[in-house]
């Protein structure tokens, strides 16, 4: 009687064993667990920096497909962060691995700013290590204004300035021609950077003394001598901004672009009708007249 007892007694704990261990399993399964999201932010500073206004350049990397506020965060104090009161933002939404870039038209001249990409999540913003760029409108190292910044050097080199004083062929009036009438010159280029190169072509290609080109050419101020004659966009791009900062270039200048054999490119401050608002604008001007030259320079 005794061993058909203990006969139950085992099997009712082997049960009991057996039922534990299935209800320990089901409780052990490992519950479904959200991947976490390495976000990467990069910054890349400011490009293209003129007295008023910058390009912001970098990258975001997210895995999400959420719609999501990337942008920049910038300021004339350190360690900017979104919605105080000091800073200001650019900003778009974007979906996944996005280069950024965006241009801000609201800078003041002669600054140092501080700034940051971020990204919000949620409702927090995380945000890139922190930038500094410096926007033109500053006395360069020749006396002229800087009035371009690239942000980095490329093509040996970064910025330019220009010098806000005419140069004059002779006493006998403000600045020079341009050149030669009924003569064309290849290769005269309108695009931002080329103004060196189409001084170096209009020198080599001109016998007369009175030329725009060749007075920055020969020009030594302040210890420099390499000036040249901007071409259209190169002048036309910094006086406006420097204007639009409140330096002063007060008169029209030549261009080392040329228009066709009678003609070259110049800048011109247009008044219009009585009270309307004046407009600076690109001009055709006649080779064989007189017209100021600002000269250029690049390093």
């Amino acid at each position: 009687m005794k061993n058909k007892n203990n006969y139950w007694i085992v099997l009712i704990l082997i049960s009991t064993l057996l039922s534990c261990s299935n209800d320990n399993s089901e409780g052990s399964q490992t519950p479904d667990i959200e991947p976490v999201e390495n976000i990467v932010i990069e910054i890349k500073g400011a490009r293209d920096i003129f007295p008023t206004w910058a390009k912001f350049q970098g990258k975001i990397t997210q895995n999400s497909t959420s719609n999501r506020l990337v942008g920049f965060v910038f300021s004339t104090n350190p360690n900017p962060i979104v919605n105080n009161s000091n800073t200001f933002t650019a900003s778009d939404y974007r979906i996944g691995i996005s280069d950024l870039e965006f241009t801000s038209l609201t800078l003041l001249p002669n600054k140092v700013y501080y700034i940051k990409a971020f990204v919000k999540k949620d409702n927090t913003y995380i945000y890139s290590n922190e930038s500094t760029f410096r926007t033109t409108g500053y006395f360069g190292p020749a006396g002229g204004y800087v009035g371009f910044d690239k942000g980095i050097i490329t093509d040996g080199w970064r910025f330019m300035e220009i010098h806000p004083t005419t140069l004059n062929f002779s006493s006998a009036g403000v600045g020079a021609k341009w050149g030669a009438m009924n003569t064309f010159i290849s290769g005269t280029y309108p695009d931002f950077g080329k103004g060196l190169e189409n001084t170096n072509i209009i020198v080599n290609n001109t016998t007369d003394a009175n030329c725009a080109a060749k007075l920055c050419y020969n020009l030594t101020l302040n210890g420099f001598s390499d000036w040249y004659l901007p071409s259209i966009q190169e002048i036309f791009q910094i006086t406006r901004e420097l204007r639009t900062a409140g330096i002063n270039f007060p008169y029209d200048g030549w261009s080392s672009t040329q228009t066709n054999a009678d003609f070259a490119k110049s800048t011109f401050y247009n008044l219009g009708p009585l009270g309307s608002v004046p407009t600076f604008e690109i001009a055709d001007g006649v080779k064989g007249n007189g017209n100021t030259v600002y000269p250029a320079r690049r390093y």
